[in-house]
């Protein structure tokens, strides 16, 4: 098989939110009067992907009533294609993005990258909020074998950075690990302690902006001091106004050492970023057929291998369309729907152990059973 080398911008097959879009390796369209290619294959055999995920959860926020403004201007990000807006439930639950797709669907979301009868390939989102939480996915396969379906997962491979190396604006702004800002200055004093779970803090135009639900809060010295429950806006002098956000942790707060919580600095996490968007990374799985075992891989490396169950037929991936970017057998084809770029993907006869190249696939010819390209040089 001759290579020719480009040289330009690449592209891939791009699958931008709000879309509905699958690939289709139509069976009828490649079959006749017997199974060939693919569908003719049985036993083992192995698949790689160069893809690009996108964000699904995008910049979120939890407020619900009218003073509770929101850090993300009540919408998120409306001007991109790699992440999804996020409109504030107490603007509207009917814009775009919540009839789209719900929040609570977004959090433990599942992209299609490859999808047949008997064997699907997913990232799926792990996450249980989604303010200053951009995706974290972990990759699954799920081979059937004799009507038994088993199922491999990964730890997230795919998560957001909790710290910056660019330049911050003021160094007295933040607190540092490895030279790198990971915890950010609220801003906001505490005003009182009436519990050991429970702060005060002055209201003003930006303290709402601040705080929401799920959101950890950190002493001046960077030790967690709790995890923030309810969040209640309150009129401390009976004023007829609100002048104090009580907030209310899910747990004592951390108040050990010479630590005084009156008058201390709040601190929170900085935000997140999802550098994935910009990258690309090689997934693997392999079947072995002869020792009853499957495996997942990143980028060359083995992240799991586990045991299936040993067949009295042999594998095959069933006599129906093979779906690339969604799985259309799905209750809800949008609930398995791919976000971010496919490059490649080629899936060969044989397992393999070792996936050494990182960047490429180079599919044997006479091993492939299934390749497609959607990367072309800039002409």
């Amino acid at each position: 098989m001759n290579i020719r080398p480009y040289i330009g911008d690449q592209y891939g097959l791009q699958f931008p939110v709000f879309c509905d879009a699958y690939v289709d390796v139509n069976y009828n369209n490649n079959t006749s009067s017997e199974n060939i290619g693919i569908w003719n294959h049985t036993g083992s055999f192995t698949l790689q992907t160069l893809v690009t995920p996108y964000d699904i959860n995008g910049y979120g926020s939890t407020p619900t009533t009218t003073n509770s403004a929101n850090i993300n201007n009540d919408m998120g990000n409306q001007t991109v294609k790699h992440t999804m807006p996020s409109r504030a439930v107490r603007t509207s639950t009917t814009t775009q993005d919540i009839s789209y797709m719900p929040v609570a669907n977004r959090l433990n979301h599942r992209m299609a990258i490859f999808s047949s009868t008997n064997f699907k390939l997913y990232l799926i989102n792990n996450t249980s909020t989604n303010v200053n939480q951009p995706a974290e996915y972990y990759l699954q396969a799920q081979i059937t074998l004799d009507s038994t379906t088993n199922t491999i997962n990964s730890n997230s491979i795919f998560i957001p950075t909790s710290s910056h190396v660019s330049a911050v604006v003021a160094e007295t702004s933040y607190l540092f690990k490895n030279n790198q800002p990971y915890l950010i200055d609220t801003t906001k004093v505490v005003a009182s302690s009436s519990a050991s779970n429970r702060i005060t803090v002055t209201f003003d135009g930006d303290s709402k902006t601040r705080f929401y639900v799920g959101q950890k809060l950190y002493r001046e010295d960077g030790i967690l001091l709790g995890i923030i429950d309810t969040i209640t806006e309150v009129d401390t002098n009976s004023s007829g106004s609100v002048d104090s956000v009580r907030i209310q942790f899910t747990e004592n707060m951390d108040v050990s050492g010479s630590y005084t919580i009156a008058s201390s600095r709040l601190y929170m996490e900085i935000g997140r970023e999802a550098k994935y968007i910009k990258g690309c990374n090689m997934l693997g799985y392999s079947y072995n057929a002869d020792t009853a075992t499957h495996s997942l891989f990143l980028n060359g490396e083995r992240l799991a291998t586990t045991s299936v169950n040993s067949p009295t037929t042999a594998f095959s991936f069933g006599e129906a369309n093979i779906t690339l970017g969604q799985d259309t057998t799905a209750t809800t084809f949008r609930n398995s729907q791919f976000y971010g770029i496919l490059h490649e993907l080629a899936v060969m006869r044989g397992h393999t152990s070792n996936m050494s190249d990182r960047i490429n696939l180079l599919p044997s010819y006479y091993s492939t059973l299934l390749y497609v390209d959607f990367e072309e040089a800039d002409l």
